[in-house]
C-alpha cells in the first residue's frame, strides 16, 4: 500500500513510498494537523545515496511496530536535504548543538512550532550494545509529552534561541592578509604529508582547501616566499595524485566516491555526488594551472577527462543538465556493484588473453593491487571479505598507466562491461541548480586550462537548461525530476553557483548575455536573501520553520555565502560598481570574527580575498580573430595563476558592454587586435598587433 510520499518528486521521499509510517511532506499540512491532534512531530531528514540511510528505513521504518508507534503518537514528516537545504542546515546545526555531532539520516524532535527539543541521527530500531533503540526513545519522548511537556518545550526554546545567536555576525574585527598565513598553517598543520588530504579518518577530499592552496601557492610566489609556494603547490598535487591512485576513484569507470572510510583513501563510502565531480573538475583545472612539468599535466589531464567521462555517461540527462548522485548501495550490499574477487579478475584476464591472442603486460592481479583474501573488509566484524577495491598503488609509474600500458583501456571496457551486467545502484536523477551551477563553473574553468571547447559547450548548455528549464516567474527553481519541479524554491546556493558560472562563461568567450544574467542573479539574491548583519540567508522567509538559516561554513561544497563573495569582487571589477564592492565588504566584516577562530573553515572565500590581497589581473582583449580568442584566453590564465579577468570585445558586443561597462575605452574604427591591461577603471596604452601581444604575453 502506498502512502503519501508516492506523489513525491525526490527520489529519496519515493524509497519510502511504501513504509508503513504514514508520512507527509514538509508543508502547513502536518503542522495545522499536529496543532489539532496536540501531537508532537518526527522529523526524519536524509538523501537517496545514504547508506545509513537506507540501513534505519530497513530497520525501523519498514517496521509495522515502530511504524504503528509513529503513526498514533507522532506527526510524521519525510525531508529530502538535497531538495531543502534550508530545512536541513537549520535542524543540522540544532543536532549539533544538543549532541556535538551531526550527520545524516538526521532524526529530530520538534513542537508544533518547528522547535527541535530532542535530536539525533541513526538510531537501531531496539537497544544495542548500551545504545537507546529507536523503539525506547519513541516511547520516552511520548511520556515526557505527556507528562512533563513543559520541559521538552523549555529544552526547544532554549537550543531555538542558540539557533539565533548562531546566525548573528559581528563588526569589530578587522580581516587582512595575515588571515591567509592562519588558514595556510591550520591546513598544514592537519595535512596528511605522506598520503594527502586532510585529518586521519575518514577523509574527505575537501577540494575546495585545494583552490586555496592554489591561490596560496601565487600569494607567497608575489610575496617573495618560494618555500611555501612549493609547499602549497605540493600540498595540491601530493593530495590529488594520491587520491586517482586510490579506491576512493572508480579506476574502471571514472569519477570519485564521496569520501574514505581510510587515510589511504583505498576504502570509500561508495556513493558518487555530482558535487563532488564537479568540485574535483575544479581543483584539477586549478591545480594544472600551476604546474609547468609536463607528466604532471598530463596525469591531471587524464585523471579531469576519466571523470568528464563517467559524468557525461552517467549523471547527464538528455538536454546536457546533470543528475546528484549515484547510491552506494544494491540488494547486494553497499558497494557490491565495485568490488572484485580474484578469481573473477583471473578469469576475465584469460578470457582477454585468449580473445588477443597475447598476453596483457601487466597482470591484473598486480596492475590492481589484488590478494585473494581481499582489501574489502566487513565493516561489522573487520575480517577479510575476499573482495577487492580496484586501485593503482601498486602502480610506480609517474604517468598514468593510461598513457603506458597499450591495453589498458581495453581492460577497463571489459571490466566496465562485466561490471554493467550486475545490479546497478540507484540513480538519483533529480537535478539542483545549485549543483548544476557548480558543474558549470568547473567545466569553464577546465577549458580555461585545457582549451577542449567540449567543458564550453558543456557550460552552455547547463546554463541554458537552468535558466529556460529551473525558471519560473523570474525566480530560479532549486529542484526537478523528469520536467517535474518540487515545491521547493530556489535558495540563495543556486543564484550564487548559477550567477557564478555566467560570470566566467562572460570572462571567456565576452557574450554579453551571460554578464547581464549574473547582474540581475546577482541582484536578485541581494533583494530574497540579503540579512541584517550584513551576509545572506539561505532561503527567502519561511514561517514554518522557528529560525531563518544563515551560514557561511563550507562544507562538503562552498558555501553560498563564499561564492557570492566572489561574484560581487568579480562583477565590481567588471562593472567599476562600487556597490559591489561594499557589499563583499559587508560580508568579510560581518563573518570577521568567524573566520579569524576558524579560517580554515572559510577557505573558498578567503581564495577570492587572496585574488584581492595578490591584485585582479584585467585584461581587455579587442578584436582579435576568434581562432585567437581561446588561445588567449589559456595563455592570459596560465600566466596568472589565479584566474584574471578577461573582457573580449569587438563591434558585435560592444554596445552591450557599454551599457554595463561605462569605464571602457572607446573601439577604435580598424581591425587592429588590441590588448589593454587595465586597474583601477581604466586602461593603460594598448599593446596592438598579434605578434606584440603575443611577445606580451610570454613575458608576464
Amino acid at each position: 500500500m502506498l502512502n503519501r510520499l508516492a506523489d513525491a518528486t525526490s527520489p529519496y521521499l519515493l524509497q519510502h513510498k511504501h513504509n508503513p509510517v504514514d508520512w507527509y511532506e514538509w508543508s502547513r499540512i502536518p503542522f495545522e494537523l499536529a496543532k489539532k491532534l496536540d501531537k508532537p512531530i518526527f522529523l526524519s531528514i536524509g538523501y537517496s545515496s545514504c547508506h545509513w540511510c537506507h540501513v534505519m528505513a530497513h530497520e525501523s521504518f519498514e517496521d509495522t511496530e515502530i511504524a504503528s508507534l509513529l503513526n498514533k503518537y507522532f506527526i510524521s514528516i519525510k525531508v529530502d536535504r538535497e531538495e531543502r537545504p534550508d530545512i536541513d542546515t537549520l535542524y543540522m546545526t540544532a543536532t549539533q548543538i544538543m549532541t556535538g555531532s551531526g550527520g545524516w539520516p538526521m532524526s529530530v524532535f520538534i513542537d508544533t512550532e518547528g522547535r527541535p527539543f530532542f535530536c539525533g541521527t541513526y538510531f537501531p530500531p531496539q537497544d544495542r550494545f548500551g545504545r537507546k533503540g529507536f523503539s525506547t526513545i519513541l516511547n520516552e519522548i511520548v511520556k515526557m509529552w505527556n507528562n512533563s511537556r513543559s520541559d521538552l518545550l523549555e529544552n526547544g526554546k532554549i537550543i531555538t534561541e542558540k539557533l539565533k545567536s548562531s546566525n548573528l555576525g559581528t563588526l569589530d574585527i578587522e580581516i587582512d592578509e595575515s588571515i591567509l598565513n592562519r588558514a595556510f598553517e591550520k591546513l598544514g598543520n592537519n595535512y596528511d604529508k605522506e598520503e594527502g588530504g586532510f585529518g586521519s579518518r575518514p577523509k574527505f577530499p575537501s577540494l575546495h582547501n585545494l583552490i586555496f592552496l592554489t591561490r596560496m601557492e601565487a600569494f607567497y610566489k608575489s610575496t617573495g616566499a618560494p618555500g611555501k609556494s612549493s609547499e602549497a603547490q605540493s600540498m595540491t598535487i601530493n593530495t590529488l595524485r594520491k587520491m586517482a591512485l586510490g579506491g576512493i576513484t572508480d579506476q574502471i569507470g571514472g569519477g570519485i566516491h564521496r569520501y574514505s572510510t581510510d587515510r589511504y583513501w583505498l576504502v570509500p563510502h561508495f556513493e558518487k555526488m555530482l558535487y563532488d565531480q564537479s568540485m574535483h573538475l575544479w581543483a584539477l583545472a586549478e591545480v594544472s594551472n600551476l604546474s609547468a612539468d609536463e607528466i604532471e599535466s598530463s596525469f591531471l589531464k587524464i585523471i579531469a577527462d576519466e571523470t568528464t567521462n563517467y559524468m557525461d555517461s552517467v549523471l547527464r540527462d538528455q538536454y546536457g543538465a546533470y543528475y546528484s548522485a549515484e547510491d552506494a548501495d544494491t540488494s547486494e550490499g553497499e558497494g557490491e556493484y565495485y568490488l572484485w574477487s580474484l578469481e573473477e579478475i583471473h578469469g576475465l584476464e584469460k578470457s582477454m588473453v585468449a580473445a588477443a591472442n597475447s598476453e596483457i603486460a601487466i597482470p591484473l592481479e598486480r596492475l590492481f593491487n589484488l590478494t585473494e583474501e581481499g582489501n574489502y573488509l566487513d565493516e561489522a566484524t573487520q575480517q577479510t571479505t575476499g573482495k577487492n577495491i580496484i586501485n593503482l598503488f601498486a602502480w610506480g609509474g609517474q604517468r598514468h598507466p593510461i598513457t603506458e600500458i597499450a591495453n589498458y583501456r581495453q581492460i577497463q571496457r571489459v571490466l566496465l562491461e562485466t561490471r554493467n551486467t550486475r545490479e546497478k545502484p540507484l540513480l538519483d536523477d533529480k537535478i539542483l541548480s545549485d549543483w548544476n551551477g557548480l558543474a558549470a563553473i568547473s567545466f569553464v574553468r577546465q577549458y580555461c586550462t585545457s582549451g577542449q571547447d567540449q567543458f564550453l559547450h558543456k557550460a552552455k548548455q547547463i546554463i541554458e537548461f537552468l535558466l529556460d528549464k529551473m525558471t519560473a516567474k523570474d525566480k530560479l527553481i532549486h529542484s526537478s525530476r523528469n520536467g517535474r519541479s518540487s515545491n521547493a524554491i530556489a535558495f540563495l546556493d543556486d543564484y550564487a553557483y548559477v550567477s557564478s558560472a555566467c560570470i566566467q562563461i562572460f570572462i571567456s568567450t565576452g557574450q554579453p548575455q551571460y554578464l547581464i544574467k549574473a547582474i540581475e542573479l546577482v541582484d536578485k539574491a541581494e533583494e530574497m536573501f540579503a540579512s541584517e548583519d550584513g551576509t545572506y540567508y539561505h532561503a527567502e522567509e519561511n514561517n514554518l520553520l522557528p529560525v531563518r538559516p544563515s551560514g557561511a561554513f563550507d562544507s562538503a561544497m562552498p558555501s553560498g555565502i563564499s561564492i557570492m563573495y566572489g561574484n560581487l569582487l568579480y562583477l565590481g571589477h567588471i562593472m567599476a560598481n562600487g556597490q559591489y564592492f561594499t557589499r563583499a565588504q559587508r560580508i568579510i566584516n560581518s563573518l570577521a570574527s568567524n573566520i579569524s577562530q576558524y579560517p580554515q573553515g572559510y577557505t573558498m572565500l578567503l581564495s577570492y580575498f587572496a585574488e584581492e590581497i595578490i591584485g585582479r589581473k584585467i585584461y581587455l582583449l579587442e578584436q582579435i580573430p576568434e581562432k585567437n580568442i581561446k588561445d588567449y584566453v589559456i595563455r592570459l590564465n596560465k600566466a596568472n595563476r589565479v584566474g584574471p579577468i578577461i573582457i573580449i570585445r569587438d563591434a558585435t558586443n560592444n554596445e552591450k558592454l557599454k551599457e554595463k561597462m561605462a569605464w571602457l575605452p572607446d573601439l577604435k574604427n580598424d581591425s587592429l587586435p588590441r590588448l589593454y591591461k587595465c586597474k583601477g577603471f581604466s586602461c593603460g596604452l594598448p599593446i596592438t598587433g598579434h605578434k606584440e601581444i603575443e611577445a606580451y604575453i610570454n613575458q608576464i
